[in-house]
């Protein structure tokens, strides 16, 4: 990382004697963050009389500047964009340095297929690590989370509408006894509101092995098993329906999306168990416990009965799928997997 700082300025200050006294009184800067992924793909020229940016800088410019931004791609490369406070669709990007700045750039290769990047994520205020579910399209807004990133590294929630100009973040997750943290699978619009879990977060027990030396957990972290949330489409009004205990009552951790049917909300858990709850949050039921199969996936419907997948179990242990009725009755395991190579 490159640091590139103007001069300070001589200011001549009167002593108490009369004698006048030469200070070097340095200019209020504001920081601008560069960051290009691929240096290898091209670079970012910066106006003087800063150096270009190869990969990641932080310039120290004085408040009020304005600095202008090119992207050179690299030979057999093209510009694929900015993000963040550069949002023009040229190579070149004019900032006024009013406050602290974050630019990030992306290239790409020139005979890569026609592909547009709405929105790339970085760190906080932004999450990152969308990898767990599915975005949702509904009113003109694409809707889903982050399973890191955000204020407290929890992820977040966010939406984004539908040509990149507008990306909003509604919820950062921040764990607790009030919060949920790390949210999986997808975000589900039932009855107006988008509901969804998280994997930590709430106040039960879940985790029982040992930490990595260089990672220091936050306190909250050794006794979280996950949360079921609800929260209005414009950000407001989140809600946490129910905290898991990580008890054979109970299970915790879910890592997959609820399934909205019948006027309820069905989901599993990864610590073996199939629940039922009402949208208020009311009406917390456990209609099937596992040994330690492990249901993992989303549930489905099909001819009135629900249908999931379990990571383990069966007769070979390597999985099964099952089915059961709505209210928990006649489960069933109707295939179980094995581990078989041609030969």
């Amino acid at each position: 990382m490159r640091t590139s700082i103007r001069k300070t300025m001589l200011a001549l200050v009167i002593g108490p004697v009369g004698a006048v006294l030469a200070l070097n009184a340095p200019a209020q800067t504001v920081a601008l963050q560069l960051w290009n992924p691929d240096p290898t793909a091209g670079s970012i020229t910066v106006s003087a009389p800063f150096d270009p940016c190869d990969a990641s800088c932080t310039l120290a410019v004085p408040l009020g500047d304005t600095v202008t931004l090119t992207a050179v791609p690299a030979a057999g490369h093209q510009f694929d964009g900015w993000a963040d406070d550069c949002s023009t669709p040229a190579t070149t990007c004019t900032l006024r340095m009013d406050g602290n700045k974050f630019v990030a750039v992306a290239f790409k290769s020139a005979d890569a297929p026609p592909m547009t990047a709405i929105h790339r994520f970085h760190d906080a205020p932004d999450g990152w690590g969308p990898s767990n579910g599915a975005l949702l399209a509904d009113g003109g807004w694409l809707y889903g989370m982050t399973a890191a990133g955000g204020a407290a590294g929890g992820g977040t929630i966010f939406r984004e509408t539908l040509d990149g100009s507008r990306h909003e973040s509604l919820h950062q997750f921040v764990g607790g006894a009030s919060d949920g943290f790390n949210p999986h699978g997808s975000l589900i619009d039932f009855g107006g509101m988008l509901y969804g879990t998280t994997y930590l977060g709430g106040t039960g027990f879940c985790f029982d092995g040992a930490f990595p030396d260089l990672w220091t957990p936050p306190p909250w972290f050794q006794s979280t098993c996950g949360t079921v949330f609800r929260i209005n489409p414009d950000g407001s009004g989140f809600a946490l329906l129910h905290l898991f205990t990580g008890d054979s009552t109970d299970g915790g951790s879910p890592n997959a999306s609820l399934l909205a049917f019948d006027g309820r909300l069905y989901g599993t858990t990864t610590r073996g168990t199939i629940f039922r709850i009402n949208p208020d949050g009311s009406g917390y039921t456990i209609l099937h416990t596992f040994g330690d199969e492990s249901p993992a996936g989303t549930l489905i419907v099909s001819a009135g009965q629900l249908y999931g997948m379990t990571r383990y179990g069966g007769l070979h242990a390597k999985g099964t799928i099952f089915r059961m009725n709505p209210d928990g009755s006649e489960f069933q395991v109707v295939y179980e997997f094995e581990d078989w190579i041609s030969g």
